[in-house]
């Protein structure tokens, strides 16, 4: 029976490390959108800080939920409206990356010229789009 046990519990240590907590995706090449028409700048902002939460394969289903940036260019252009305007307030007014995140994470804080790539960028598409 102690042998059962011993051998149980060693085999649920093994495959505990095997599992880990969340993860950030780590982003080494452009993964965002294949579209010429996004700036190498916002491109770049995106890929380093955003993508790793927003995209269609992210653990964080929270993030996942708000906006994956794979399935943008695939909205109702009403739809990519909305997600053009928030993506330009939450950035606006600090909210992404979150606080909390950035504890963790301090690396994906955005630079004042990033903040300002991307807003430029949110606001241009979604002007584009009411047109």
């Amino acid at each position: 029976m102690k042998k059962m046990f011993l051998l149980l519990g060693l085999t649920a240590f093994i495959a505990m490390s095997f599992v880990s907590g969340p993860e950030l995706k780590k982003v080494d090449e452009e993964v965002f959108v294949n579209d010429s028409s996004v700036p190498a700048d916002v491109k770049k902002v995106i890929d380093n800080k955003c993508y790793g939460c927003h995209n269609s394969e992210s653990k964080n289903e929270k993030g996942k939920k708000k906006l994956s940036f794979d399935k943008l260019s695939a909205l109702s252009v009403a739809k990519q409206v909305g997600k053009y305007e928030e993506i330009h307030e939450v950035v606006t007014e600090a909210k992404m990356p979150p606080k909390k995140f950035l504890a963790k994470y301090p690396d994906k804080a955005l630079s004042a010229d990033e903040t300002k790539a991307l807003l430029t960028w949110a606001k241009d598409e979604s002007d584009k789009l009411m047109k």
